[in-house]
């Protein structure tokens, strides 16, 4: 099982990641996930639930490229790595939810939902997703194996925060339904894994407009 699915392990954290975010509705079927506010567990468990599957090819390309005895190791620290640029981002979320404290839920998931629809016609945006499904060798083995799946790591978390920051930020300050995350979740890995998904970059404009003017409209 392990050298045809070497990523179980962290397969099994995602289940776990979206485990931990479905307990948090209990008593509110598909309802909010947290109320408005950045909290740092609900944003460690949606980086982890949203952000890792698109990345599940990158790690096993470090798997692949790494010697027999480090193979875990080295994706361990390539996924750390990568974890450390969106965990990163929390910081920023944080701010935003102090800034937006006072403002109305409603205004703050409308603005996010416009800003989310307008970075997807960027052309950052476009380079980011064609990025994200990029690999780079590797050394085997030693200092330079650590420190290239470190690089790597970054690399692919800076390339996946710039694609999808909009639309995270969001989710973290604002309440969010789960079914709504699963969607989001869905788009996201189609986007950077699925050529359909990136000739559908700019589709989501109608998407998040439309939920903006529906959040708008209906509350």
């Amino acid at each position: 099982m392990i050298q045809r699915y070497p990523q179980w392990w962290i397969a099994g954290g995602v289940v776990a990641a979206w485990a931990g975010l479905a307990a948090t509705t209990l008593g509110h079927a598909l309802g909010p996930v947290h109320h408005h506010g950045f909290d740092p567990v609900h944003w460690t468990l949606m980086c982890v639930a949203m952000a890792v599957p698109p990345n599940l090819p990158a790690v096993r390309h470090v798997y692949a490229n790494s010697i027999r005895v480090r193979r875990q190791w080295a994706s361990g620290v390539y996924l750390a790595a990568y974890l450390a640029v969106w965990l990163g981002l929390g910081g920023i979320a944080y701010l935003v939810g102090l800034v937006t404290a006072d403002v109305p839920e409603r205004t703050v998931a409308v603005a996010g939902l416009g800003v989310a629809a307008a970075w997807q016609v960027t052309r950052a945006k476009r380079r980011a997703v064609l990025a994200c499904a990029r690999t780079v060798p590797l050394p085997p083995a030693g200092r330079r194996a650590d420190a290239a799946c470190v690089r790597f790591g970054l690399r692919q978390g800076r390339r996946c925060v710039v694609s999808c920051w909009p639309l995270m930020l969001l989710m973290g300050i604002v309440a969010v339904p789960l079914a709504a995350m699963a969607a989001a979740a869905v788009l996201m890995y189609a986007e950077e894994r699925t050529t359909a998904g990136r000739r559908l970059v700019g589709s989501a404009v109608v998407l998040f407009s439309a939920a903006a003017t529906a959040i708008a409209v209906f509350g």
